[in-house]
């Protein structure tokens, strides 16, 4: 079990880093066309810093973007990763079936997935890193699990 916490411990790291960064790069890429937008409508420099602080010290704006930009690739990482830990360790004779989560919508491939009924862990693609590999057209936040199968 301890190898199973360090091969997540390392892999969630490593990709909370890129991730952010990602988002951080296309944050400072916002930053600059507002800038241009900006200064374009003939706004001052002073004026343009002084709308970006009061917008950074109430959470609006382009920096409420950046929050929830940062939260839904946080949380959407380490979900992904924990789902890849846990495939990865287990049993390849066990049945397993897709699960569909009750609260989210779902895609066709999703939904084709789920009605394959018992397979085995190697037959289903990995829950929760489809847009990674293409293999369901899922956005970025899948939420279904693979679950043993009873009986």
């Amino acid at each position: 079990m301890q190898l199973l916490g360090t091969k997540i411990e390392k892999g969630l790291f490593q990709l909370y880093v890129a991730r952010i960064n990602n988002t951080f790069q296309e944050f400072e890429n916002e930053l600059r066309l507002y800038l241009i937008e900006q200064r374009l409508s003939g706004k001052s420099d002073a004026t343009i810093l002084s709308e970006l602080v009061e917008s950074q010290n109430n959470g609006r704006g382009i920096f409420k973007d950046l929050a929830g930009a940062i939260e839904k690739r946080v949380d959407g990482t380490g979900f992904k990763l924990f789902q890849h830990a846990s495939n990865n360790f287990a049993d390849t004779r066990t049945k397993y079936v897709w699960q569909l989560d009750p609260s989210a919508e779902h895609c066709d491939s999703c939904l084709y997935q789920a009605s394959r009924g018992e397979l085995g862990i190697n037959e289903f693609p990995i829950p929760g890193s489809q847009e990674t590999h293409g293999e369901t057209n899922c956005n970025e936040y899948c939420k279904c699990t693979l679950v043993k199968a009873v009986g």
